[in-house]
This record gives C-alpha cells, structure tokens and sequence, in this order.
C-alpha cells in the first residue's frame, strides 16, 4: 500500500526584514528601521567613549529623551541593553510600539536620535 496523502509543507516562519537606516553621532553609532507598526533602534558605543558612559549616563539620558519625543512610556516604548560577549556585542535596542504606523515615522526616528544626541552631549559636559 502507497501513501496517497502528501506530506504537509515545511512550516516556514515570516520573516521580514529591516531597511536599517545608519546614523552616526559623536554620542553614539545608531541604526533605525521600520518593522510593521514599530520603529526599532539599535544604538552601538562610538570609539572613544567608556563603559561607565554606556552602562550609567546612556541609559540615564535615553529614557526621558524617549518619553518626551514619542510622548509614551513603557510598555509603548522599551530599551533594553544587549550583552553578548561571545558575539563581541554591546548595544542598546530601543522599540517604540505603534509609531512605525505615522504618516512621518522616519522624521520622527530622525528627531529622537537628534534629541538625544544633543541631550547627552549636554550630559558629557
């Protein structure tokens, strides 16, 4: 007796990918994309800067520049920092839930990384 019934077809995740757009600031190296209705960022420590920057003053300035620009707090937007030390990786992802869907999403991306570029230039003074 043969198998008359097909194999069911290999399960395959949707993927979608991410048209990152790469900024760089003397504060930090960035990258920012659309990802259905979300605004993602991944922030990267520029040379030059110390850990206690990335680990204490980053993370210090980051959150009240986000909740003044997207006028939101968590759990509409939300960072998390990326230790992978194994993948020579140490970044902050930052996600800003829904504002991918604005009719200005990117000019919106372009002035938080401004805003906060500018606010941690005044920190480091």
């Amino acid at each position: 007796m043969t198998n008359t019934i097909p194999p069911p077809p290999p399960t395959q995740l949707p993927i979608q990918t991410i048209d990152f757009v790469h900024v760089e600031e003397s504060e930090f190296i960035a990258e920012y994309g659309i990802c259905g209705e979300d605004i993602v960022f991944h922030f990267f420590l520029p040379q030059g800067r110390s850990l206690r920057y990335w680990t204490r003053d980053f993370p210090k300035v980051l959150e009240p520049v986000a909740r003044r620009v997207f006028r939101a707090d968590f759990p509409r937007i939300c960072a998390m920092h990326i230790v992978e030390p194994e993948l020579g990786i140490d970044s902050w992802w930052f996600r800003a839930y829904g504002f991918g869907r604005l009719l200005n999403a990117r000019g919106l991306a372009i002035n938080f990384l401004a805003q906060l570029a500018k606010a941690l230039a005044v920190e480091a003074e």
